[in-house]
């Protein structure tokens, strides 16, 4: 995209801005912020990384999240966006939807809103004035794609300590099996 480069100069600029202010990554990763990336994963089908990556991120910032928490927040988060390879559309339809400022607005009831960003401002603010500018591509919680987000948790027999599914991307054909596994 032609914004690349600026954006990633602009991100240069900021992280220095942020050193001078003594403001690190572990004071903004809070327990609060990380359920807010946990709900934006969900909300738009987002990758089984995440829940290797958020984990991991919360141990080095001091505290856990588990796989029930996914389970949980997801049973409660609506999916609102779907994006290849579950559907056609792209990360250049989510930006040009609005990006994740439209998400967060979009999911503004379900978040922490009063979190600081690396701004300075607070997500609420950053997020305020988002508008979605491709209503195909994100629905609103009123209209979601599904009542569920796009990753569960599964136990069982075969996953006793769970596994997880992005339910999203699952095929209703997909939904029911007979025979061996």
């Amino acid at each position: 995209h032609p914004d690349r480069k600026e954006l990633c100069l602009a991100s240069g600029r900021q992280i220095v801005s942020l050193v001078q202010q003594n403001l690190t990554a572990r004071q903004l990763l809070t327990r609060p912020a990380l359920e807010n990336a946990i709900r934006v994963v969900l909300a738009l089908g987002g990758s089984t990384n995440a829940t290797l990556h958020l984990p991991a991120i919360a141990h080095a910032a001091g505290f856990a999240l588990d796989l029930e928490l996914f389970d949980r927040l997801s049973r409660q988060t609506p999916l609102i966006g779907k994006f290849r390879p579950a559907s056609s559309y792209t990360m250049v339809d989510l930006d040009q939807a609005g990006g994740i400022p439209a998400v967060l607005n979009i999911l503004a009831p379900l978040l922490s809103l009063d979190l600081p960003t690396v701004t300075g401002e607070t997500i609420g603010d950053r997020v305020r004035e988002a508008r979605v500018m491709r209503p195909e591509v994100l629905h609103p919680l009123e209209a979601p794609l599904s009542s569920e987000g796009g990753l569960a948790i599964l136990r069982g027999n075969l996953a006793p300590d769970g596994a997880v599914v992005k339910q999203s991307a699952v095929l209703p054909g997909m939904l029911r099996h007979i025979g061996p596994a």
